[in-house]
C-alpha cells in the first residue's frame, strides 16, 4: 500500500505504509436520536450526537445522559470554549445554541441554505458552509453575520479549521477542497476523490478528506504553511478504501 503526502496540494510519494487489522470498535445504540448524522466531543469526553429532530449526550461507555428534542433536521454540530452546544438545522435553516445542561440559549435564523457542518475558529467565530450554494458564512459568538464568502462551484459539505485559523471546505460537486484564510480569501483549490463529504485536521496539521463517491480517504495536504513536515521519520497513510 503506497503512502502519499502533499505540499500545497501536490501529491508526493513517501514510502510504503505498514498493514494492520486495527482495533475493536464498540457499538452503542443512539436511543432517542433518529438518523444520527453528526457528533462532537465535549470537554468531559462525552459525545453529543445530532440527528433528525433529536440531540443526545452520551457518556464514553454509551450511557445516554441527556435527550433533547428540537424541531428540525440537525446536521452539523460544534462545541464552543464555554461548553455550549451549537447545531445546524438543515431544514430551517437556523443555528441553535444549547447550554451543556441542555437548555436552549439561542436560535439564530440565517439565510444559509442547507447547512451540513459547522466549526469554530480560534477567535470564537462559527463558520457554516452551504451545501446547496457556493457560499460559506462566518458568524460571531453572538450570532451576528461577520461575512458571507462566495467561492467554488457550490455544494459545500465538510468544513474544518486548522491551527492557523485557515478554513478548509469540501466542494462535493467539484471534487475539490478549498482553503481560505480567516478573512475569507481563497488560498488554494486542491483536487480530491469523488463526492468529498467531510474533512478533519490531525495534530500534525494535515487534512484528511472522506470521499463517498470513490470509497476512499485522501490524506492529501499539509497545513503547515504549505511545506511538508519532515522533522521525524514516520510513515504516512495512503488513501484508505472502504469495502
Amino acid at each position: 500500500m503506497q503512502a502519499t503526502i502533499a505540499a500545497q496540494g501536490t501529491p508526493v510519494a513517501f514510502g510504503t505504509a505498514p498493514t494492520g487489522t486495527g482495533g475493536t470498535a464498540s457499538t452503542y445504540a443512539t436511543t432517542g436520536c433518529s438518523s444520527p448524522s453528526a457528533v462532537a466531543i465535549d470537554g468531559s469526553g462525552n459525545a453529543w450526537i445530532a440527528g433528525n429532530a433529536s440531540l443526545i449526550q452520551m457518556s464514553p461507555t454509551g450511557s445516554i445522559l441527556q435527550t433533547i428534542t428540537p424541531v428540525g433536521n440537525l446536521r452539523g454540530i460544534a462545541i464552543d470554549t464555554s461548553g455550549n452546544i451549537w447545531v445546524a438545522d438543515n431544514s430551517a435553516p437556523s443555528i441553535i445554541e444549547y447550554s451543556s445542561a441542555g437548555a436552549l440559549l439561542n436560535t439564530y435564523t440565517t439565510s444559509i441554505s442547507s447547512p451540513r457542518s459547522i466549526a469554530f475558529d480560534g477567535y470564537g467565530n462559527l463558520w457554516v458552509p452551504s451545501s446547496s450554494t457556493n457560499t460559506v458564512t462566518k458568524l460571531s459568538s453572538a450570532g451576528a453575520v461577520l461575512g458571507v464568502y462566495t467561492l467554488g462551484s457550490g455544494n459545500f459539505f465538510g468544513l474544518a479549521i486548522d491551527s492557523f485559523n485557515n478554513v478548509w471546505i469540501n466542494d462535493n460537486s467539484a471534487n475539490t477542497v478549498l482553503k481560505l484564510n480567516n478573512s475569507g480569501v481563497l488560498l488554494g483549490t486542491f483536487p480530491v476523490g469523488t463526492n468529498a463529504e467531510s474533512i478533519a485536521i490531525d495534530q500534525s496539521g494535515n487534512a484528511w478528506v472522506a470521499n463517498s463517491g470513490s470509497d476512499n480517504v485522501n490524506f492529501a495536504f499539509t497545513t503547515r504553511r504549505g511545506t511538508r513536515d519532515l522533522r521525524s521519520p514516520r510513515w504516512w497513510p495512503s488513501p484508505v478504501h472502504c469495502h
